[in-house]
Protein backbone atom coordinates (compact mmCIF):
# COMPACT_ATOMS: atom_id res chain seq x y z
CA UNK A 1 0.00 0.00 0.00
CA UNK A 2 1.01 3.88 -1.16
CA UNK A 3 0.93 6.05 2.35
CA UNK A 4 -1.70 8.43 2.51
CA UNK A 5 0.68 10.80 2.02
CA UNK A 6 1.61 10.02 -1.38
CA UNK A 7 -1.71 9.68 -2.94
CA UNK A 8 -2.77 13.40 -1.92
CA UNK A 9 -0.01 14.65 -3.81
CA UNK A 10 -1.08 17.77 -5.82
CA UNK A 11 -1.13 17.77 -9.68
CA UNK A 12 1.99 19.66 -9.65
CA UNK A 13 3.81 16.88 -8.11
CA UNK A 14 2.28 14.21 -10.06
CA UNK A 15 4.32 16.31 -13.14
CA UNK A 16 7.21 16.19 -11.27
CA UNK A 17 7.30 12.44 -10.68
CA UNK A 18 6.47 11.99 -14.26
CA UNK A 19 9.08 13.92 -15.58
CA UNK A 20 11.35 12.45 -13.21
CA UNK A 21 10.80 8.86 -14.12
CA UNK A 22 10.93 9.54 -17.80
CA UNK A 23 14.65 11.14 -17.22
CA UNK A 24 15.54 8.17 -14.89
CA UNK A 25 14.07 5.19 -16.71
CA UNK A 26 13.71 6.10 -19.86
CA UNK A 27 10.23 3.89 -20.17
CA UNK A 28 8.69 3.43 -23.33
CA UNK A 29 5.39 3.57 -21.85
CA UNK A 30 3.19 6.38 -22.28
CA UNK A 31 3.20 8.81 -18.95
CA UNK A 32 -0.23 10.85 -18.84
CA UNK A 33 0.78 14.00 -17.29
CA UNK A 34 -2.02 16.08 -15.60
CA UNK A 35 -4.20 18.23 -18.19
CA UNK A 36 -4.17 20.94 -15.98
CA UNK A 37 -0.08 21.32 -16.86
CA UNK A 38 -0.93 19.45 -20.08
CA UNK A 39 -0.22 21.77 -23.38
CA UNK A 40 2.53 22.52 -26.36
CA UNK A 41 4.69 25.15 -23.80
CA UNK A 42 5.33 21.93 -21.19
CA UNK A 43 8.88 21.06 -22.77
CA UNK A 44 9.48 25.34 -22.94
CA UNK A 45 8.30 25.88 -19.00
CA UNK A 46 9.71 22.00 -17.58
CA UNK A 47 12.43 23.62 -15.88
CA UNK A 48 10.56 26.12 -14.27
CA UNK A 49 7.98 23.50 -12.99
CA UNK A 50 10.56 21.51 -11.67
CA UNK A 51 12.38 24.78 -9.71
CA UNK A 52 8.79 25.95 -8.59
CA UNK A 53 7.83 22.57 -7.23
CA UNK A 54 11.17 21.70 -5.58
CA UNK A 55 10.94 25.35 -3.35
CA UNK A 56 7.65 24.28 -2.27
CA UNK A 57 8.36 20.87 -1.31
CA UNK A 58 11.25 21.81 0.39
CA UNK A 59 9.29 23.96 2.29
CA UNK A 60 7.22 21.40 3.26
CA UNK A 61 9.90 19.48 4.17
CA UNK A 62 8.57 16.97 2.03
CA UNK A 63 10.70 13.85 0.82
CA UNK A 64 9.99 12.51 -2.47
CA UNK A 65 10.75 8.86 -3.58
CA UNK A 66 13.84 7.94 -5.05
CA UNK A 67 12.82 4.52 -6.20
CA UNK A 68 11.49 4.50 -10.09
CA UNK A 69 8.77 1.65 -8.61
CA UNK A 70 7.78 3.79 -6.10
CA UNK A 71 7.49 6.51 -8.42
CA UNK A 72 5.54 4.05 -10.82
CA UNK A 73 3.12 3.19 -8.24
CA UNK A 74 2.62 6.80 -7.28
CA UNK A 75 1.49 7.56 -10.90
CA UNK A 76 -0.28 4.67 -11.26
CA UNK A 77 -2.49 5.38 -8.34
CA UNK A 78 -3.05 8.80 -9.19
CA UNK A 79 -4.25 7.61 -12.74
CA UNK A 80 -1.47 9.11 -14.68
CA UNK A 81 -0.13 5.95 -16.23
CA UNK A 82 -1.42 5.06 -19.62
CA UNK A 83 -2.72 1.81 -20.34
CA UNK A 84 -2.38 -0.63 -23.21
CA UNK A 85 -6.43 -1.20 -24.76
CA UNK A 86 -7.52 -4.53 -23.96
CA UNK A 87 -6.36 -6.67 -26.78
CA UNK A 88 -9.16 -7.35 -29.06
CA UNK A 89 -8.98 -11.08 -30.60
CA UNK A 90 -11.08 -11.93 -33.40
CA UNK A 91 -10.34 -15.68 -34.40
CA UNK A 92 -10.50 -16.43 -38.72
CA UNK A 93 -12.95 -17.90 -40.10
CA UNK A 94 -12.08 -21.54 -40.75
CA UNK A 95 -10.97 -22.56 -44.38
CA UNK A 96 -12.28 -24.88 -47.15
CA UNK A 97 -9.79 -27.89 -47.71
CA UNK A 98 -7.29 -26.84 -50.14
CA UNK A 99 -9.11 -23.39 -50.62
CA UNK A 100 -5.81 -21.11 -49.15
CA UNK A 101 -1.96 -22.31 -49.35
CA UNK A 102 0.15 -20.45 -47.21
CA UNK A 103 3.48 -20.93 -48.03
CA UNK A 104 6.87 -19.66 -46.80
CA UNK A 105 10.57 -19.92 -46.92
CA UNK A 106 12.59 -21.54 -44.21
CA UNK A 107 15.91 -20.75 -43.50
CA UNK A 108 17.68 -24.45 -42.82
CA UNK A 109 20.66 -23.06 -39.83
CA UNK A 110 22.07 -25.72 -39.07
CA UNK A 111 23.68 -26.09 -42.38
CA UNK A 112 27.30 -24.07 -42.08
CA UNK A 113 28.60 -21.28 -44.12
CA UNK A 114 31.76 -22.15 -46.50
CA UNK A 115 34.09 -19.32 -44.45
CA UNK A 116 37.14 -20.23 -47.23
CA UNK A 117 35.22 -19.52 -50.01
CA UNK A 118 35.30 -15.56 -50.40
CA UNK A 119 31.89 -15.93 -52.95
CA UNK A 120 29.96 -18.14 -50.75
CA UNK A 121 26.58 -17.38 -48.96
CA UNK A 122 26.82 -16.54 -45.55
CA UNK A 123 23.60 -16.84 -44.60
CA UNK A 124 20.19 -18.79 -45.81
CA UNK A 125 22.57 -21.44 -47.23
CA UNK A 126 19.89 -23.79 -47.76
CA UNK A 127 16.14 -23.41 -47.60
CA UNK A 128 13.37 -25.25 -47.84
CA UNK A 129 10.23 -23.51 -49.54
CA UNK A 130 6.93 -25.34 -47.46
CA UNK A 131 3.18 -25.06 -49.09
CA UNK A 132 0.80 -25.74 -45.88
CA UNK A 133 -2.96 -25.88 -46.14
CA UNK A 134 -5.11 -23.55 -44.12
CA UNK A 135 -7.88 -25.59 -44.32
CA UNK A 136 -6.57 -29.18 -43.10
CA UNK A 137 -2.86 -28.28 -41.94
CA UNK A 138 -1.87 -30.24 -44.19
CA UNK A 139 2.38 -30.04 -45.30
CA UNK A 140 1.43 -30.18 -48.99
CA UNK A 141 4.83 -30.21 -50.45
CA UNK A 142 8.37 -28.97 -49.17
CA UNK A 143 11.17 -27.97 -51.65
CA UNK A 144 14.82 -27.65 -50.34
CA UNK A 145 17.14 -25.83 -52.69
CA UNK A 146 20.23 -23.89 -52.29
CA UNK A 147 20.16 -20.98 -53.84
CA UNK A 148 16.35 -19.96 -53.58
CA UNK A 149 15.68 -16.52 -55.86
CA UNK A 150 13.12 -14.99 -57.88
CA UNK A 151 13.64 -17.61 -60.71
CA UNK A 152 13.58 -20.73 -58.36
CA UNK A 153 10.91 -19.62 -56.23
CA UNK A 154 8.98 -19.11 -59.51
CA UNK A 155 9.36 -22.63 -60.68
CA UNK A 156 8.81 -23.94 -56.90
CA UNK A 157 5.39 -22.85 -57.49
CA UNK A 158 4.68 -24.34 -60.82
CA UNK A 159 6.16 -27.23 -59.36
CA UNK A 160 3.45 -27.20 -56.76
CA UNK A 161 0.88 -26.19 -59.25
CA UNK A 162 1.21 -29.16 -61.09
CA UNK A 163 1.04 -31.25 -58.55
CA UNK A 164 -2.28 -30.10 -56.70
CA UNK A 165 -3.71 -27.79 -58.88
CA UNK A 166 -4.76 -24.19 -58.66
CA UNK A 167 -6.41 -23.24 -54.96
CA UNK A 168 -8.63 -20.31 -54.76
CA UNK A 169 -5.64 -18.58 -52.64
CA UNK A 170 -1.65 -18.32 -52.69
CA UNK A 171 -0.63 -16.39 -49.38
CA UNK A 172 2.69 -15.58 -48.61
CA UNK A 173 4.33 -12.23 -47.28
CA UNK A 174 6.75 -9.48 -49.37
CA UNK A 175 9.54 -11.73 -49.83
CA UNK A 176 11.00 -9.81 -52.81
CA UNK A 177 11.47 -13.48 -54.30
CA UNK A 178 7.59 -13.55 -54.12
CA UNK A 179 6.61 -10.45 -54.75
CA UNK A 180 9.31 -8.26 -56.54
CA UNK A 181 9.62 -4.90 -55.19
CA UNK A 182 7.80 -4.49 -51.78
CA UNK A 183 6.96 -0.92 -52.87
CA UNK A 184 4.53 -1.92 -55.27
CA UNK A 185 6.12 0.79 -57.34
CA UNK A 186 4.93 -0.78 -60.81
CA UNK A 187 2.96 -3.85 -61.73
CA UNK A 188 2.81 -7.18 -60.07
CA UNK A 189 5.73 -9.33 -60.11
CA UNK A 190 6.27 -12.49 -62.54
CA UNK A 191 5.05 -14.60 -60.30
CA UNK A 192 2.08 -12.60 -59.01
CA UNK A 193 0.87 -12.58 -62.52
CA UNK A 194 1.16 -15.61 -63.35
CA UNK A 195 -1.07 -16.50 -60.70
CA UNK A 196 -3.34 -14.24 -61.65
CA UNK A 197 -3.65 -15.37 -65.09
CA UNK A 198 -4.41 -18.96 -64.08
CA UNK A 199 -6.94 -18.05 -61.83
CA UNK A 200 -5.21 -17.91 -58.64
CA UNK A 201 -5.72 -15.14 -56.37
CA UNK A 202 -2.46 -14.04 -54.76
CA UNK A 203 -2.69 -13.07 -51.02
CA UNK A 204 0.01 -10.70 -50.62
CA UNK A 205 0.54 -9.99 -46.69
CA UNK A 206 1.19 -6.56 -45.01
CA UNK A 207 4.87 -6.10 -43.51
CA UNK A 208 5.26 -7.56 -39.76
CA UNK A 209 2.49 -9.62 -39.62
CA UNK A 210 3.67 -13.03 -39.53
CA UNK A 211 0.31 -14.40 -37.55
CA UNK A 212 -1.48 -14.05 -41.45
CA UNK A 213 0.36 -16.53 -42.24
CA UNK A 214 0.32 -18.50 -39.22
CA UNK A 215 -0.08 -21.88 -40.46
CA UNK A 216 3.01 -22.49 -42.29
CA UNK A 217 4.43 -19.98 -39.65
CA UNK A 218 3.66 -22.83 -36.76
CA UNK A 219 4.93 -25.53 -38.73
CA UNK A 220 7.95 -24.17 -39.37
CA UNK A 221 8.11 -24.06 -35.45
CA UNK A 222 7.57 -27.64 -35.55
CA UNK A 223 9.93 -28.32 -38.11
CA UNK A 224 12.46 -26.52 -36.63
CA UNK A 225 12.46 -28.18 -33.33
CA UNK A 226 11.43 -31.56 -33.85
CA UNK A 227 13.25 -32.24 -37.07
CA UNK A 228 16.66 -29.59 -37.81
CA UNK A 229 17.53 -29.32 -34.22
CA UNK A 230 17.08 -33.24 -33.69
CA UNK A 231 18.90 -34.27 -36.89
CA UNK A 232 21.02 -31.66 -37.52
CA UNK A 233 21.58 -32.00 -40.92
CA UNK A 234 24.90 -30.18 -42.22
CA UNK A 235 24.51 -31.11 -46.21
CA UNK A 236 21.75 -30.25 -48.81
CA UNK A 237 21.64 -34.47 -49.43
CA UNK A 238 20.92 -34.44 -45.46
CA UNK A 239 18.33 -32.13 -45.42
CA UNK A 240 16.08 -33.00 -47.96
CA UNK A 241 16.33 -36.96 -46.69
CA UNK A 242 15.37 -35.62 -43.65
CA UNK A 243 12.98 -33.36 -44.73
CA UNK A 244 10.97 -35.92 -46.63
CA UNK A 245 10.75 -38.32 -43.37
CA UNK A 246 9.42 -35.52 -41.39
CA UNK A 247 6.82 -34.48 -43.84
CA UNK A 248 5.72 -38.09 -43.86
CA UNK A 249 5.77 -38.16 -40.24
CA UNK A 250 4.22 -34.93 -39.97
CA UNK A 251 1.04 -36.22 -42.33
CA UNK A 252 0.62 -39.29 -41.00
CA UNK A 253 1.81 -40.10 -37.45
CA UNK A 254 2.11 -36.59 -35.66
CA UNK A 255 -1.23 -35.46 -33.73
CA UNK A 256 -1.64 -32.02 -34.75
CA UNK A 257 -3.85 -29.79 -32.07
CA UNK A 258 -5.24 -27.33 -34.69
CA UNK A 259 -9.01 -26.63 -34.61
CA UNK A 260 -9.54 -28.58 -37.89
CA UNK A 261 -7.77 -31.63 -36.86
CA UNK A 262 -8.83 -31.97 -33.11
CA UNK A 263 -5.38 -34.23 -31.67
CA UNK A 264 -5.35 -36.37 -35.25
CA UNK A 265 -3.01 -36.27 -37.88
CA UNK A 266 -3.88 -34.44 -40.78
CA UNK A 267 -3.95 -36.91 -42.79
CA UNK A 268 -6.36 -38.79 -40.73
CA UNK A 269 -8.41 -36.25 -40.15
CA UNK A 270 -8.97 -35.21 -43.66
CA UNK A 271 -7.99 -38.38 -45.47
CA UNK A 272 -10.07 -37.26 -48.66
CA UNK A 273 -8.99 -33.71 -50.36
CA UNK A 274 -10.54 -32.34 -52.97
CA UNK A 275 -10.24 -32.12 -56.48
CA UNK A 276 -8.71 -29.00 -57.46
CA UNK A 277 -8.46 -27.22 -61.52
CA UNK A 278 -5.58 -27.94 -63.12
CA UNK A 279 -3.31 -25.65 -64.73
CA UNK A 280 -4.93 -24.52 -67.80
CA UNK A 281 -4.05 -25.38 -71.50
CA UNK A 282 -4.07 -22.10 -72.70
CA UNK A 283 -3.33 -18.71 -71.12
CA UNK A 284 -4.74 -15.22 -71.31
CA UNK A 285 -1.21 -13.49 -70.86
CA UNK A 286 -2.97 -10.15 -70.15
CA UNK A 287 -5.15 -11.26 -67.62
CA UNK A 288 -3.71 -10.14 -64.99
CA UNK A 289 -4.48 -6.51 -66.20
CA UNK A 290 -7.63 -6.84 -64.84
CA UNK A 291 -6.29 -6.80 -61.06
CA UNK A 292 -4.57 -3.47 -61.48
CA UNK A 293 -7.33 -1.69 -63.08
CA UNK A 294 -7.48 1.86 -61.88
CA UNK A 295 -4.04 1.12 -59.72
CA UNK A 296 -2.56 5.10 -59.82
CA UNK A 297 1.47 5.39 -60.46
CA UNK A 298 2.76 9.24 -59.70
CA UNK A 299 5.97 9.97 -61.62
CA UNK A 300 7.98 13.06 -62.08
CA UNK A 301 8.56 13.62 -65.77
CA UNK A 302 12.75 13.54 -66.38
CA UNK A 303 14.32 16.25 -68.68
CA UNK A 304 13.54 14.12 -71.73
CA UNK A 305 10.01 14.11 -71.43
CA UNK A 306 9.92 10.36 -70.67
CA UNK A 307 8.66 8.37 -67.60
CA UNK A 308 9.29 4.92 -66.54
CA UNK A 309 7.10 2.33 -65.24
CA UNK A 310 8.11 -1.33 -64.50
CA UNK A 311 11.30 -0.68 -66.78
CA UNK A 312 9.49 0.39 -69.59
CA UNK A 313 9.60 4.14 -70.99
CA UNK A 314 6.72 6.57 -72.36
CA UNK A 315 6.55 9.90 -73.78
CA UNK A 316 4.85 11.97 -72.19
CA UNK A 317 5.95 16.29 -73.16
CA UNK A 318 9.06 17.66 -73.03
CA UNK A 319 7.41 20.93 -71.67
CA UNK A 320 5.93 19.28 -68.37
CA UNK A 321 9.56 18.37 -67.75
CA UNK A 322 9.95 18.26 -63.60
CA UNK A 323 6.39 18.41 -63.17
CA UNK A 324 4.67 15.84 -61.11
CA UNK A 325 2.00 13.74 -63.18
CA UNK A 326 -0.51 10.45 -62.81
CA UNK A 327 -0.93 7.38 -64.88
CA UNK A 328 -4.22 5.36 -64.40
CA UNK A 329 -3.96 1.93 -65.44
CA UNK A 330 -7.28 1.43 -68.21
CA UNK A 331 -7.76 -2.08 -67.96
CA UNK A 332 -10.30 -2.04 -70.72
CA UNK A 333 -8.77 0.23 -73.20
CA UNK A 334 -5.18 -1.79 -72.20
CA UNK A 335 -3.57 1.92 -72.15
CA UNK A 336 -2.20 4.27 -69.40
CA UNK A 337 -4.43 7.66 -69.19
CA UNK A 338 -2.06 10.30 -68.19
CA UNK A 339 -3.46 13.13 -65.72
CA UNK A 340 -2.43 16.51 -64.30
CA UNK A 341 -4.42 18.12 -61.65
CA UNK A 342 -7.25 15.55 -62.36
CA UNK A 343 -7.18 16.19 -66.17
CA UNK A 344 -6.47 13.47 -68.30
CA UNK A 345 -4.02 15.06 -71.11
CA UNK A 346 -2.99 11.86 -72.78
CA UNK A 347 -3.56 7.80 -73.33
CA UNK A 348 -0.80 5.79 -74.01
CA UNK A 349 -0.90 2.06 -74.78
CA UNK A 350 0.62 -0.33 -72.17
CA UNK A 351 4.17 -1.84 -73.12
CA UNK A 352 4.77 -5.19 -72.46
CA UNK A 353 1.33 -6.72 -73.11
CA UNK A 354 1.26 -10.00 -75.58
CA UNK A 355 -2.38 -9.79 -77.19
CA UNK A 356 -2.82 -12.75 -77.72
CA UNK A 357 -3.86 -16.40 -76.02
CA UNK A 358 -0.35 -18.67 -75.22
CA UNK A 359 -0.03 -22.47 -74.74
CA UNK A 360 0.62 -23.17 -71.03
CA UNK A 361 4.01 -23.80 -71.50
CA UNK A 362 5.18 -21.10 -73.70
CA UNK A 363 3.44 -18.52 -70.67
CA UNK A 364 5.85 -20.56 -67.86
CA UNK A 365 8.76 -19.85 -70.50
CA UNK A 366 8.04 -16.29 -70.72
CA UNK A 367 7.42 -15.45 -67.06
CA UNK A 368 10.09 -17.50 -66.11
CA UNK A 369 12.51 -15.20 -68.14
CA UNK A 370 10.67 -12.50 -66.33
CA UNK A 371 11.32 -13.66 -63.20
CA UNK A 372 15.04 -14.10 -63.89
CA UNK A 373 15.28 -10.61 -65.51
CA UNK A 374 14.00 -9.46 -62.00
CA UNK A 375 16.58 -10.77 -59.92
CA UNK A 376 18.97 -9.35 -61.90
CA UNK A 377 17.68 -5.82 -61.50
CA UNK A 378 17.48 -6.61 -57.55
CA UNK A 379 20.77 -7.66 -56.79
CA UNK A 380 21.94 -4.83 -59.54
CA UNK A 381 20.03 -2.25 -56.84
CA UNK A 382 21.67 -4.34 -54.11
CA UNK A 383 25.20 -3.51 -55.14
CA UNK A 384 23.89 -0.11 -55.96
CA UNK A 385 22.64 1.07 -52.75
CA UNK A 386 25.65 -0.80 -50.78
CA UNK A 387 28.36 1.46 -53.12
CA UNK A 388 26.45 4.19 -51.84
CA UNK A 389 26.90 3.20 -48.76
CA UNK A 390 30.74 3.12 -48.41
Amino acid sequence: MLPSSFLALAPLTITLLALTLRSKSGCSRSVRLPQSRCSARLDHWRSCIICSEMRALQAKKARLPRSTRTIWRILDAAGAIERDPPRQRSPRLPRAPLEEVQLDFKDISTVPADLHDPDAKRQHVIEACNFVDAGTSLLLDAQVHEDFHAETAFQAVVAFLRRYGCPSILTFDRDPRWVGSATARDFPSALCQFLLCVGVQPNILPPRHPELNCYVERYHRTYKEECLFVHRPGTLEEVRNVTEAFEHFYNTQRPHQGRSCRNRPPSQAHPVLPTLPALPAVVDPDAWLQAVHGRTYARRVKSDGRVSVDGADYSIKQALAGQLITLCVNAVERCFEVLQHESIIKQLPIKGLQGQRMPLDDYIALMQERARSEERQRMMNLRRRHLQAR
